[in-house]
């Protein structure tokens, strides 16, 4: 099956006006060698249903699992449950899609990329168990419910440009995440990031009161990761400032000298030939 909107060419091919749930959009055709053992069963008028189903079903289970990629150009919302446990998808790109659903991704391990602009809602557990997860734009995300991020432990940093609130168990186990970006955080509960390996910065615009909990900690201006992962200022950066701070003065007077000796040069041109006038 291939939607209307994505194949209009393809008229040979049976059209859907919507995407519908994974599992009920594949057909798997059965081999000559299956039908041919259906036809000898019907000749014995015995019950093949249930053996067909078995044959037919368990095929498209696998079938679904080896998906590596989704492109969906038009689709606005992804169902509950709509890509769950499908352990060989790589990426998503659905640059109009504005909510993803209930366990919409749970458990696709191997998750690396989620593309869209646009998302606004991400549901209970959308995102759980999503271990490689390290891309997804959530700047317009104005609800995010427990559970979002459940155990993504690729993902080091987020930006919420519109969020106001952090739920609990949002971020439990995302071991790599360092910092959080929020312009407009106005509370976050004590337990969103429980079990992550780094205490979390969370950059607020304009700065708040200094809420600490053991988990995450409420600062004014981003660090970068280096900064973060040493626990320290980090001394190399800020000596390299120097070094080459050093060398652009020293450019600008190499560079200011040079300009002086061809200005002395002329000059001397100039007395040279007033010398040689005279002479003559």
């Amino acid at each position: 099956y291939v939607t209307e909107w994505s194949h209009k060419n393809q008229k040979s091919q049976h059209l859907l006006k919507r995407f519908p749930n994974l599992d009920s959009s594949y057909q798997i055709r059965a081999s000559n060698q299956i039908k041919q053992k259906i036809m000898k069963m019907k000749q014995k008028e015995e019950v093949v249903e249930d053996i067909y189903i078995l044959l037919t079903v368990l095929p498209t289970i696998k079938l679904l699992r080896q998906i590596r990629g989704i492109v969906l150009l038009k689709l606005t919302e992804i169902k509950p449950d709509q890509f769950r446990e499908k352990s060989c998808l790589l990426f998503a790109h659905c640059p109009k899609v504005d909510i993803i659903g209930i366990r919409a991704f749970y458990n696709c391990s191997a998750l690396r990329r989620f593309y869209s602009r646009c998302v606004k809602e991400i549901r209970y557990d959308a995102f759980c168990f999503c271990y490689c997860l390290n891309e997804i734009q959530t700047s317009r995300v104005v609800n995010l419910e427990t559970g979002a991020f459940t155990q993504c432990r690729s993902i080091q940093q987020l930006i919420f440009d519109e969020l106001e609130q952090i739920p609990e168990n949002v971020f439990v186990g995302c071991t790599s995440l360092i910092q959080i970006i929020c312009q407009k955080l106005k509370h976050v509960a004590q337990y969103a990031f429980s079990d992550c390996n780094h205490l979390v910065d969370i950059v607020v615009y304009p700065q708040k009161a200094q809420i600490q909990f053991h988990d995450f900690v409420c600062i004014k201006n981003p660090q970068k990761f280096q900064e973060k992962l040493v626990h320290a200022s980090f001394k190399e950066r800020k000596s390299f400032q120097k070094i080459v701070q050093k060398t652009k003065q020293n450019v600008i007077a190499i560079e200011q000298g040079r300009k002086d000796l061809v200005q002395t040069q002329y000059i001397v041109q100039q007395s040279i030939s007033a010398l040689f006038s005279k002479i003559k």
